[in-house]
């Protein structure tokens, strides 16, 4: 078994040094080769000028624009608000998150795991979703299902109890989805 000291005894500084300067030289001369290949070239022909053309044009055009990104990455509590009280209007985080001036969902969750009091206010307002969401409901339920008559286009068109019935309970079912995404937000699950 080798230990450092057999491996460190054949290293000569001046050799690593020889071998470094080597390197460069190579390098230095491909390099004057490259400029010497590419000062013997003729100009491109009108042809060839047009190839060019065009190809710069399909890379340009493929190529993405990439804008300095205006997003917020440092916390506030204006931010934070703006977040909560978007989301209590009905908008969805991903919604919030592709718009410009606000953060980008990876940030969004990263400020809920480091800032408490945003967390605070992110469940309060979940919270608040939720209660929405059962009085919506409730109000669903408590409605009648009796026969009603709609306009659809020119016609008055009368829709039975039963058709009624079942778009409520599709309301029903779809709140009650939504109610259940929302409450393991506001109660972890441990």
């Amino acid at each position: 078994m080798t230990d450092a000291r057999d491996l460190s005894e054949g290293f000569d500084p001046g050799v690593a040094e020889s071998a470094k300067t080597a390197a460069a030289d190579r390098k230095a001369a491909e390099d004057q080769a490259f400029s010497d290949k590419l000062a013997k070239r003729p100009p491109p022909n009108p042809v060839e000028r047009a190839e060019i053309k065009k190809a710069r044009k399909r890379t340009k055009a493929r190529a993405p624009r990439i804008k300095p990104s205006l997003r917020p990455v440092d916390y506030t509590r204006e931010i934070g608000s703006t977040i909560c009280g978007r989301l209590f209007n009905g908008e969805t985080l991903s919604e919030i998150c592709r718009d410009a001036a606000m953060p980008d969902k990876p940030t969004v969750m990263r400020w809920l795991a480091q800032h408490p009091k945003f967390l605070d206010e992110y469940v309060f307002t979940c919270e608040l979703l939720v209660d929405d969401l059962a009085t919506e409901a409730i109000s669903i339920a408590d409605t009648d299902t009796e026969c009603r008559e709609r306009v659809r286009g020119a016609k008055v068109v009368t829709i039975s109890g039963r058709e009624e019935l079942a778009r409520c309970l599709l309301r029903l079912a779809i709140r009650h989805w939504v109610a259940e995404r929302l409450i393991p937000k506001i109660v972890p699950q441990s």
